[in-house]
């Protein structure tokens, strides 16, 4: 197998910063709750029973 992929693997985890990706998951949880949230629930529909019997 050769090793280019490897070298570009290192590459691309070395420009990983861990301390940015925290900070930007926790801003995008913030999002997801915010969201979360201010989201209202779907009024309940009438079922049609007359069509299942």
């Amino acid at each position: 197998m050769p090793k280019r992929p490897v070298i570009t693997m290192n590459a691309a985890f070395k420009r990983i910063k861990p301390g940015a990706l925290s900070r930007q998951i926790l801003a995008l949880t913030g999002e997801l709750e915010t969201l979360a949230l201010a989201k209202k629930t779907a009024p309940p529909k009438p079922v049609n029973r007359a069509w299942n019997a």
